[in-house]
């Protein structure tokens, strides 16, 4: 928080030139700017207070993969948010399925082996035994955060979300929204023009 900040890019990349930008709106322009304007709030870095703020993960990755599909939108290509989706639909059959069970069920998705392997792992991951069914389901969120995101959107503060790490929850607290400071913050550049902002929320909804 008080040095300079990294970006790790794996290589090789697998994104397309036009996925690129979107990354970044979502892991510097969600993620990282959320995280930065956190210094300027009354609360800090330090959530666990009387303030009373909720976890914010399901929050957070669904504002950053919504985030990251909305020049996408502006350039009105079709957009199914079919990685969230996909890794909500991996996180169920899991549930019941051990990890080479899971690995045949999502070749119809993930045609290259290498990258099922790899999804699979993360879902698998931390179990002793992966051939039986269960798993690590954070993944769930991207989806399910999205979704409401996208239902909630035309009565949230959009700017107060991006302010901190703040959950969908906490924006409903008065106690919370009463004292949010929206001086000094710095929001991402796709919020430079609001209307068009939900205009592709809309698009992507």
């Amino acid at each position: 928080m008080n040095g300079p900040a990294s970006v790790v890019i794996k290589l090789p990349i697998s994104y397309r030139t036009s996925e690129v930008v979107g990354v970044w709106d979502h892991e510097i322009g969600t993620h990282f700017i959320r995280r930065f304007n956190e210094r300027f709030q009354p609360w800090g870095n330090n959530k666990q207070n009387k303030y009373g703020l909720e976890k914010s993960l399901k929050t957070e990755e669904g504002v950053a993969s919504v985030n990251q599909c909305v020049r996408g939108a502006w350039e009105k290509r079709p957009l199914y948010m079919h990685t969230s989706a996909l890794k909500y639909f991996a996180c169920t059959m899991a549930t019941e399925m051990g990890f080479c069970e899971l690995f045949k069920v999502l070749e119809k998705y993930i045609t290259n082996g290498r990258e099922r392997f790899s999804f699979c792992t993360r879902i698998k991951r931390g179990m002793t035994d992966t051939s039986q069914p269960g798993g690590y389901y954070k993944d769930k969120v991207y989806l399910e955060g999205a979704v409401e995101y996208l239902q909630g959107r035309k009565s949230m503060d959009i700017i107060a979300l991006h302010s901190s790490k703040l959950s969908f929850e906490d924006l409903k607290k008065p106690n919370v929204t009463k004292i949010l400071n929206k001086q000094n913050i710095v929001l991402p550049p796709i919020l430079e023009n609001m209307d068009k902002y939900m205009e592709a929320l809309d698009f992507i909804a």
